[in-house]
């Protein structure tokens, strides 16, 4: 311990700058107050005027590192998290880390902290793409972690769902990194993030909500407020895109591509995929076809369909036997009548639009039941319905 103590007299008023906290700090420690030692410890790390400085890595080797088994684990952790980013190198950061993953694993009560660190070794594993087949092996074995332990901390889900996002996003898989990117927002404070990781995260979530194979409900990411950093910027056109989506409008769709014909043609993915998202649109308008008619009218002629979503009337049926395969609806075509007779749609997450029109439609068929009541009752002429 004396180390630790001769390490704060003659570094840590440099580290900070202020003699009150090297003061504080060796007033903690020469009274073992861990937890508010630890405290003061993350604050440290994560000063402004510190933050990736070099002068992290001996706070460590001569401080932290003589007292570590006596802290919080998973506090430990995120000072050492902190620390690994001064850090230039990526592989030493890893080798860092993986001695501290050791150190974790056999801390009883403690499975958060040791899931943790291997979450961000993940990540900077999956800054070379020679380490993917290896870094999904690690990925498995978290999850079995984390299936295995309850109440884990929210930082444990938040980096593994980020290493997870970061690998499907690396191995093409657009769904697969819209999912877990979301799942990774959801556990995570949009505060804690940089405005140029906002923007690259709502792009990222923006462009494969588009060309996600079976990505068909936009609400969640639009519900979100990440999708307004793109307000503003050279991306706002990705913002206007996904809300024609969501809404099933494929004439302001259409003028959007015209409009943004070069933004979109410097997204390879986009141009790659082309064919898919008119599909996806087309589907996505008849959906809202479907969810703006009355509850009671729920044959739709194929005709208003073609009319509707801009297809040949040759391709209605073929339109629908996708949307039927996806289990976006329920029903069956008439190819007698040309209809096509709905029974179910898949529930979504609802813009104000879509609740006035629940709202308009449920006073609607309120007034039509009063009717009837009043029909049955007192055998008024009998309403037309």
């Amino acid at each position: 311990m004396e180390a630790a103590r001769k390490y704060l007299e003659d570094s840590v008023a440099a580290l900070t700058g202020q003699s009150p906290e090297l003061a504080e700090l060796l007033d903690l420690f020469e009274r073992r107050l861990w937890h508010n030692l630890t405290t003061q410890l993350l604050e440290l790390v994560n000063h402004p005027h510190l933050k990736e400085s070099p002068q992290l890595i001996p706070l460590y080797t001569d401080f932290i590192k003589h007292f570590e088994s006596k802290i919080n684990q998973l506090s430990f952790v995120h000072i050492i998290l902190a620390i690994s980013k001064a850090y230039r190198d990526p592989v030493e950061t890893i080798k860092f880390l993986e001695g501290v993953a050791t150190k974790v694993s056999g801390a009883e009560g403690s499975p958060d902290a040791y899931l943790l660190v291997r979450s961000v070794i993940a990540q900077l594993k999956l800054q070379d793409p020679k380490n993917r087949e290896e870094t999904k092996e690690l990925l498995e074995s978290i999850q079995t972690g984390l299936d295995g332990v309850a109440g884990i901390d929210t930082s444990v889900y938040a980096n593994y769902y980020k290493a997870q996002a970061i690998y499907h996003k690396a191995a093409g898989l657009s769904a697969e990194f819209y999912r877990n990117a979301l799942l990774y927002l959801s556990y995570t404070a949009i505060e804690s993030l940089s405005e140029q990781e906002r923007l690259q995260m709502a792009f990222d979530l923006g462009i494969s909500a588009l060309v996600g194979e079976d990505i068909y409900s936009f609400g969640d990411l639009l519900a979100h407020p990440i999708v307004d950093s793109l307000l503003g910027t050279q991306g706002e056109w990705l913002h206007h895109l996904l809300h024609a989506f969501n809404k099933g409008d494929i004439h302001t769709y259409e003028q959007l591509v015209a409009k943004y014909e070069q933004q979109l043609a410097s997204q390879p993915i986009l141009v790659q995929h082309v064919d898919r998202m008119k599909e996806k649109i087309s589907i996505l308008c008849l959906i809202e076809l479907i969810f703006a008619r009355q509850a009671i009218d729920r044959s739709v002629p194929l005709s208003a369909i073609a009319e509707t979503t801009k297809v040949g009337l040759d391709m209605v049926e073929l339109l629908v036997m996708k949307a039927l395969s996806l289990k976006l609806l329920k029903g069956k075509i008439d190819q007698l009548n040309q209809t096509f007779n709905v029974t179910w749609v898949q529930s979504r997450v609802l813009s104000l639009d879509h609740i006035k029109k629940m709202r308009d439609n449920l006073q609607d068929w309120t007034k039509k039941v009063n009717q009837t009541s009043l029909y049955i009752e007192q055998g008024t002429p009998e309403p037309v319905i």
